[in-house]
């Protein structure tokens, strides 16, 4: 650089027209450009986080992961494309690493409080005078038969039988289930990045380095962790 700096210091001193600076600047350009494509021996620039210059390829989702991902409304797969960019060529970028925790933890915030206001109109709903009394009208008016004599019993079910729930209680009692459980992982997460994520970047590397290393029978690499990351929303749709 600085030789081709003195060349370029000499054709100013010799006031050579500007139709010979042109091509001359041009080449010196393309040494530039060379040595910085090159400069630590390396096949290319790395010139965006999370870029391989190695030839890094993500093996193809497993099946399992493929349908779960349809399953779960395409969260895993959107999940995995976060987590991926993160450490690449066995390079761990801080400033990627501490913006998709803060983005995360906020994220995970903001879904534990909507999932707290739908489990309320669940369980609003169950608690509902109306609903409560069709129950145990329903309980209270059926006939059930008896093992034996094949006589029939009023007045109440009888002792072993279940209470009968009408669909659209049954519906409010599994959506309530889905939210508890994307709550629960909710939980899980924040408490795996919970803190400075500075202060937290080697538990972080080796997290992501244990997981990439994953060779399971059912799922490979990074698969796990972006299941575990797309649970929260992924239930809360459900629910």
């Amino acid at each position: 650089m600085l030789k081709n700096l003195t060349v370029a210091k000499g054709i100013k001193e010799m006031e050579i027209t500007g139709g010979f600076v042109a091509p001359i600047a041009r080449l010196h350009s393309f040494f530039a450009h060379a040595r910085f494509m090159h400069y630590h021996g390396e096949g290319c620039a790395r010139l965006a986080a999370g870029q391989s210059v190695l030839g890094a390829l993500s093996d193809e989702p497993t099946p399992p992961f493929w349908l779960l991902n349809l399953a779960l409304f395409g969260r895993p797969g959107k999940s995995l494309g976060k987590l991926e960019p993160l450490i690449v060529d066995n390079v761990a970028t801080q400033s990627l690493l501490v913006k998709f925790v803060a983005t995360e933890l906020s994220s995970w915030q903001t879904m534990a409080t909507q999932c707290g206001v739908l489990i309320t109109g669940n369980l609003a709903f169950l608690a509902v005078p109306s609903v409560i009394k069709a129950i145990n009208d329903n309980n209270a008016t059926q006939t059930r038969f008896l093992p034996t004599g094949g006589q029939t019993l009023k007045g109440g079910p009888p002792p072993g039988t279940h209470e009968t729930w009408s669909l659209a209680q049954i519906f409010s009692a599994i959506s309530t289930t889905f939210l508890l459980v994307s709550i629960l992982v909710n939980f899980v997460l924040r408490e795996m990045y919970n803190g400075d994520a500075r202060d937290k970047m080697a538990e972080m590397i080796d997290l992501h380095h244990g997981q990439r290393a994953n060779r399971g029978l059912i799922f490979r690499n990074l698969e796990c962790l972006a299941l575990l990351h797309s649970i929260p929303m992924a239930f809360m749709i459900w629910g």
